[in-house]
This record gives C-alpha cells, sequence and structure tokens, in this order.
C-alpha cells in the first residue's frame, strides 16, 4: 500500500522533473499541489464541447437495388448507389451479408458506407482498376 505523504512527494518531484524539460512558459507545477498544468491541455474540454455526432438522413440505398450481384464485379452499381444517395441528400449505402466485389470506391459528401454483419468488399487486385494515378502526399512526402 503507498503511504500517501510518499506519493505526493513523489508525484511533486516528477512533476517538477518533467517541468524541467519543458520551456517554462509551457509547463507550471502549480505551488503546493500534485497537478501539472499544460496549457496545450486547457482547451480540451472546449474541443470536446464543441464536437457534434455525426448523422445522416434516414434513407437507405442497398447496392442490390442498383444491380449488384455477387460473383460478379459491382463497382458500377455501388457507384450508382453512392450518386443517388449523394444526390437525396445523403442517408445510408448498404452493403448487405455477402462477398462484394469491387473495383475503386469514391465516397462523396452525406454518404454513409455501410456494411452489414458478415459483409465483405473485396477489392479487385488488378492495379489498371485504380487508374488514374492521383498524386498525394504521406508523411510530408
Amino acid at each position: 500500500m503507498l503511504r500517501p505523504d510518499l506519493t505526493k512527494r513523489f508525484l511533486l518531484k516528477a512533476g517538477v522533473a518533467c517541468a524541467a524539460l519543458q520551456p517554462l512558459s509551457s509547463f507550471q507545477v502549480m505551488a503546493g499541489s500534485t497537478k501539472i498544468v499544460d496549457p496545450i491541455w486547457s482547451v480540451a474540454e472546449q474541443i470536446l464541447r464543441d464536437l457534434k455526432l455525426t448523422s445522416f438522413p434516414d434513407r437507405d440505398f442497398i447496392i442490390t437495388a442498383f444491380g449488384a450481384t455477387q460473383n460478379q464485379l459491382c463497382d458500377k452499381a455501388i457507384a450508382e448507389a453512392i450518386a443517388a444517395c449523394h444526390q437525396a441528400g445523403g442517408g445510408r449505402v448498404v452493403v448487405p451479408e455477402g462477398v462484394w466485389s469491387t473495383g475503386p470506391v469514391h465516397l462523396k459528401s452525406n454518404v454513409n458506407l455501410h456494411l452489414q454483419k458478415n459483409a465483405v468488399l473485396s477489392f479487385v487486385t488488378d492495379p489498371q482498376a485504380y487508374l488514374p494515378l492521383v498524386f498525394t502526399r504521406w508523411e510530408g512526402v
């Protein structure tokens, strides 16, 4: 069992040691307390208050209604379902249970791509299906 007086002294010393590693303007130990204050975290509560849950209109666009069938490439049906969902103002594009073969999937605003239980999107391995190439950066490179 930890002794409260020793634990407080240890935390205070650890806080002072941590403070020594940081610029004084960005890290401080409150006098007479074990509480460590870092200004970076001072805005965390405001950020959490500003977060909004995503919401989509209650409309489903099932890919089979757009011609998707298992054991066949169904990227056109998926693209049509996504386009219809987007044009309607949003909703869910539903991939039912099963294995669905597709090429690239391009999502649009207000579209929730929803895979039901045991649904699998199996992306084709042919690199030609993913052309044209898109210039991108990763970690600044």
